[in-house]
C-alpha cells in the first residue's frame, strides 16, 4: 500500500471509532436518562388511563 492509501484507511477508521463511540454514548444517555425522568410521566399516564378505564361510560 502507498502511503496515501495507509493514510485514507487510517482517516477512515478513526471516523468509523468516532461514529460508533458516539452512538453508544448517546444510546447510553438515553437509556439511562430518559427512561428514568419520563418514567414518572409514563406512570402518571396509566394511572390517568386507567381511572379513566374503570369510570363507567357515560359519554356515549
Amino acid at each position: 500500500m502507498t502511503e496515501v492509501s495507509v493514510l485514507r484507511v487510517r482517516t477512515v477508521a478513526v471516523f468509523a471509532l468516532m461514529l460508533l463511540v458516539v452512538f453508544l454514548v448517546v444510546t447510553w444517555y438515553r437509556r439511562h436518562y430518559v427512561r428514568r425522568s419520563s418514567h414518572d410521566e409514563r406512570t402518571k399516564k396509566n394511572a390517568e388511563v386507567r381511572e379513566k378505564q374503570s369510570a363507567p361510560a357515560t359519554d356515549l
